[in-house]
């Protein structure tokens, strides 16, 4: 909190919080950037969240090389041949080009330890635009494995292993893309391409991309935009998407030069680096065209259905989407109809009734839990009367201690300023909870003198009460506490 107050005083002028700043609140102190957002919106303050991404990904990339060493620094002999088939396959038997460790080329490897494998053709999709890697194994003499990272050095895709076999350049290897992910992941990609299109239907060109991830489970889409969207424009999106899903539009992959994809309607992400003779467009006729290195879907209709889960405003110009598609989206489906239907029945109404009901039932809680508070608040200030009747004496200073159940610290504090006001004296409440306890210590200002507070806190202490206050009060909470307390209370202060 007070690295965020520093930076507010810093960014006075500007009313904008950095990306950098941002994401050294999340990366080295663990402020979540929503959180840091809400900050600043209580403040009238903005977040750079362009600046945020740029920050991330440069760690990202940063922690690659210290994960990967080998993506900057190992140099493939310029003879060396290999091809990324991903695109046209999902399972490839090629063999072994290339092997290193360490920053180092071999011939040969040994078994057990961990390299990196570049084979004649590979079709394995590494990390790009958002998509995550695939998942795969390779089959090398009759011996199936994981691969545990992927990296591109320059065009070349090399893969990590394991290997349970010593390796050759030369070797066979059988890989195999994990199919079911990568499909998944397909549908999510190409969903990602109609959300953005249907939102600049919808929204106009304002909506630009500013950041996405591509999961086999979800995406997740950044867009600037200056305000929040309504629940009907969410509702329309989400339509619109689907009504393309629908629709089972074939979707066209072809490869032409920057200015021709360009003059073709294709969108391209501000920031990406495209090689002006060759790009590659996914095109959807008649609603979204984009360059993309991704995988896709051959069709719309393979997406199956489209849910949007959450829309949240990560800054004053930035939103974020995230949606489900396909089997996730259908789980998502029958877990929430599985719920409105069980509440239905609970509730005896009809499903379109449930949240009515459940509003009902809710201010009907509430308006429950504010009587029993202000009951128990009535017996609490009945109970002072008999309590001054109990005090006892402590260097002529009234004592009295008292445990009662189910009272917050400012119950507590409530009733001891009422005792300090009908008789001036130290007064000890505990409020038991289950196994915990909150606790609230007074002491008369005039009494200060013939009572050593401290012992009071001491002795709260050795019973695991922690907390603190100002002069004369104490107040915070511990463990269950029997009537012990009493006893250590009153031989201290002898």
């Amino acid at each position: 909190q007070a690295i965020l107050e520093t930076f507010f005083k810093e960014q006075h002028a500007s009313k904008t919080i950095t990306g950098e700043q941002a994401f050294k609140l999340y990366d080295t102190y663990g402020f979540p950037l929503e959180v840091t957002t809400l900050a600043c919106q209580e403040r009238g303050y903005n977040v750079d969240f362009v600046g945020f991404e740029q920050a991330m990904e440069k760690q990202r990339e940063l922690s690659g090389k210290k994960m990967k060493s080998t993506k900057k620094t190992i140099e493939l002999p310029e003879n060396l041949s290999a091809k990324f088939v991903g695109y046209e396959k999902t399972e490839v038997t090629s063999p072994i080009v290339g092997l290193f460790t360490d920053d180092t080329l071999h011939t040969k490897v040994t078994a057990g330890k961990p390299c990196w494998v570049i084979t004649k053709e590979c079709p394995f999709f590494v990390s790009t635009g958002g998509q995550v890697d695939d998942v795969a194994t390779v089959t090398i003499h009759g011996k199936t494995m994981p691969v545990t990272a992927l990296q591109k050095i320059g065009s070349v895709v090399a893969f990590e292993i394991t290997p349970d076999v010593a390796l050759a350049v030369g070797d066979s290897v059988h890989q195999e893309v994990h199919v079911k992910t990568r499909k998944m992941t397909a549908n999510n990609h190409t969903a990602t391409h109609l959300l953005q299109a249907a939102l600049i239907e919808l929204l106009g060109k304002q909506v630009k991309q500013s950041g996405s991830v591509v999961d086999p489970n979800y995406l997740r889409f950044d867009f600037t935009y200056h305000k929040n969207l309504t629940p009907e424009e969410i509702t329309h999106v989400e339509n619109r998407v689907n009504d393309i899903i629908r629709e089972n539009i074939p979707v066209s992959i072809f490869e032409t030069s920057y200015k021709k994809a360009l003059e073709h309607g294709a969108i391209a992400i501000f920031g990406e680096k495209y090689n002006p003779e060759c790009v590659r467009v996914i095109d959807v006729p008649g609603f979204s065209t984009e360059l993309c290195g991704g995988t896709h879907v051959p069709m719309t209709g393979a997406i199956g259905l489209f849910k949007i889960t959450e829309v949240s405003a990560l800054s004053a110009g930035n939103r974020r989407i995230f949606a489900v598609t396909g089997p996730k989206a259908v789980e998502l489906m029958q877990r929430n109809f599985t719920t409105v239907k069980t509440l239905s029945q609970e509730f005896k109404v009809k499903p379109e009734e449930v949240v009515t009901a459940v509003e009902k039932q809710t201010a009907c809680l509430h308006k429950a839990q504010l009587d029993v508070k202000n009951l128990k608040k009535q017996v609490l200030t009945h109970s002072i009367a008999t309590w001054l009747t109990h005090t006892q004496t402590v260097h002529s200073v009234p004592f009295l201690y008292v445990i009662v159940d189910g009272y917050s610290t400012p119950d507590l504090q409530d009733a001891a300023t009422q005792l300090q006001h009908k008789q001036p004296g130290l007064y000890v409440l505990v409020s038991n909870d289950g196994d915990k306890a909150n606790f609230f210590a007074s002491l008369a200002p005039q009494h200060a003198q013939h009572i050593n507070f401290e012992k009071v806190k001491d002795v709260l202490d050795a019973h695991g009460l922690k907390g603190g206050g100002k002069a004369g009060t104490l107040q915070g909470g511990g463990p269950h506490i029997t009537k012990d307390l009493k006893t250590a209370l009153l031989k201290a202060l002898a």
